[in-house]
């Protein structure tokens, strides 16, 4: 998978000839579906042109589009298989660390709302290779719906993310938190929150460990715009 990864990295730039690409596709694809995963919860990602059916096109190959997108496929794919290899934590531990250390830098001016920080971190997800889904999964919890942010079926993970930019909003944010982790917790094991912070929140360690104090599955990240 390494090797895949690296010349990926060396052959893309340039590239009009999509056919490589295709061959590593097929080849993936067919390892991910020969994989006994617990639950049949398999990752393969849907291409705009149908490629394995519609034969080799040359219009298809050579098109620029087509390569960039089957590039984003491989990665994902790629991914995917490292998920299922290793161990999920240490995956997770990284993609937290990634957005800790990178967030902020990508947001160049104050967010309005949090679908302006969702966005930016979708991004940055996307540019990772990370497998997930936005907004897709709805949670039946005490007579409400809940739909979290990111979910990663195979990190069985969520991510939440909350924009903190008044008084009044610090203390909502505690009390969605305190509402969602029951309801998150009832179907993922794994819980984020990364809290995009617009110099509000005063002691941000009493913050994170009043939430993370009774389960080590809960993370809290703070990032200070």
């Amino acid at each position: 998978m390494n090797e895949i990864k690296s010349q990926m990295a060396s052959n893309k730039e340039g590239v009009t000839d999509a056919r490589p690409y295709a061959r590593r596709y097929i080849f993936l694809k067919k390892r991910i579906e020969t994989l006994k995963i617990k639950g049949n919860k398999i990752f393969l990602p849907n291409l705009s042109e149908n490629f394995v059916d519609k034969g080799y096109s040359e219009k298809i190959f050579r098109n620029v589009q087509f390569v960039n997108e089957i590039s984003v496929a491989i990665s994902q794919m790629v991914s995917f298989l490292e998920v299922v290899q290793k161990d999920s934590i240490k995956i997770l531990t990284n993609l937290e660390e990634f957005l800790f250390k990178n967030l902020r830098k990508s947001i160049r001016n104050r967010p309005l709302n949090e679908k302006e920080v969702q966005e930016i971190v979708e991004i940055m997800l996307i540019s990772k290779g990370y497998v997930f889904e936005r907004e897709k999964v709805r949670i039946n919890y005490s007579s409400k719906e809940f739909i979290p942010d990111f979910t990663f079926e195979d990190l069985d993970a969520v991510l939440e993310v909350k924009l903190c930019k008044t008084d009044k909003k610090e203390k909502d944010i505690i009390d969605e938190i305190n509402a969602d982790i029951p309801a998150y917790s009832s179907r993922y094991r794994n819980i984020t929150f990364l809290v995009y912070d617009l110099g509000i929140i005063r002691d941000s360690d009493l913050f994170i460990r009043d939430i993370e104090k009774n389960n080590p599955r809960i993370k809290v990240l703070i990032i200070k715009h």
